[in-house]
């Protein structure tokens, strides 16, 4: 159960009562207070609404003209979807490197937005930021400038295939099918840790 506390932009009688009761239009707001802290108010009315999780203060927030969004940071570096294997048998099945991947995907998600997941059918854009540490080779007035965004990564992997993976690890868990997202957009850069930034949001009706 959330702890619920009343914050001082919201009226008593716009309280709702616990986090079972939260439907699409009743989510919880956060409180800086403390993690896990948040408030059940009604969307209807236009106020700024943040979800909670528990363990991990909030991910995704709700404001009115934006939609609702979650957002959360893959580490390590990023693989790109790979092709199916085919056995000599004939039997289809996914690099084993593929498959790590997209599990670090779902760990990462659930570790950082819980068991929050869009809902059904809604209409979803993906916004990917892949960061790539520069060649330890590169001399370092060089890899400083990659890091600072004046020189981008234009070899291998392909970023089709990187979003890709990103997507279809994330099927059943952030959403019930990637084929709810009808925008995309992302981007390879340089920087100083391995890492993906990784951005879902509903687009409004």
């Amino acid at each position: 159960m959330y702890k619920l506390k009343k914050p001082e932009n919201i009226p008593v009688e716009e309280m709702l009562g616990n986090v079972e009761s939260a439907t699409r239009n009743k989510l919880i707001t956060y409180s800086s207070e403390a993690p896990g802290t948040g408030y059940i108010v009604d969307t209807e009315e236009g106020d700024v609404l943040m979800i909670t999780t528990r363990r991990h203060g909030t991910i995704p927030w709700m404001e009115k003209g934006i939609g609702m969004e979650a957002k959360f940071t893959i580490p390590g570096r990023a693989i790109p979807k790979a092709r199916p294997r085919v056995t000599r048998a004939g039997y289809a099945y996914t690099p084993r490197t593929t498959q790590q991947f997209e599990q670090l995907v779902r760990i990462a998600y659930k570790n950082q937005c819980g068991n929050f997941e869009f809902p059904k059918g809604a209409p979803l854009l993906m916004n990917i930021e892949f960061c790539f540490e520069p060649p330890k080779s590169w001399p370092k007035q060089k890899r400083e400038k990659a890091i600072q965004r004046k020189k981008y990564p234009t070899a291998r992997p392909d970023l089709d295939n990187l979003w890709k993976a990103v997507a279809d690890a994330l099927n059943g868990i952030a959403y019930n099918d990637d084929s709810q997202i009808v925008a995309v957009t992302c981007r390879k850069v340089y920087g100083e840790k391995y890492r993906s930034n990784v951005q879902i949001a509903t687009l409004n009706y």
